[in-house]
């Protein structure tokens, strides 16, 4: 029985330094693997990568992440690449919970807008209910093909 109760604690142990390592790297550069992000202050934008699946709880995260930020000091864009991602866990609705947030980036850190690309049919319906959401909350939100073009119009945009 005593080594029944030592496997399972064993189990246990090992599951906790798993979910310890995940949490501990560095939420700025990777949340939970399907969104990442860097901040160029050079040129004024985060470039944030979405891939996989990603859930409202996950983009909820990702923008607690940067609002917590202290690298983020002066209006910014942010480029959104969609290219890998496969799916949303989330419709409509759901979404009226990120523009919410998205208003608080845009109060607390000076969110100027937001640039999609998107390549594939349902990034392209997914960033539409975004833009669509957010039209007369005064967030700027493109849609892009290509990063090239979206890197472009934030230059442009920031001139």
């Amino acid at each position: 029985m005593a080594i029944y109760s030592y496997i399972w604690h064993l189990i246990i142990n090992i599951k906790h330094y798993f979910q310890y390592q995940a949490l501990s790297i560095n939420h700025c550069q990777v949340y939970k693997m399907s969104i990442s992000y860097e901040y160029n202050s050079n040129h004024g934008y985060i470039h944030t990568k979405v891939t996989n699946t990603v859930t409202v709880k996950e983009v909820l995260s990702y923008i607690d992440s940067v609002l917590e930020d202290n690298r983020i000091n002066k209006p910014f864009y942010e480029l959104v690449d969609f290219s890998e991602t496969d799916n949303f866990d989330f419709g409509y609705y759901q979404s009226e919970q990120i523009s919410n947030k998205l208003a608080q980036l845009t109060k607390h850190k000076k969110l100027q807008g937001t640039c999609f690309v998107a390549t594939k049919d349902i990034a392209k319906g997914m960033s539409n209910i975004f833009r669509v959401k957010n039209e007369n909350k005064g967030i700027d939100m493109q849609i892009f093909n290509n990063i090239n073009d979206a890197l472009v119009y934030i230059k442009n945009t920031r001139e």
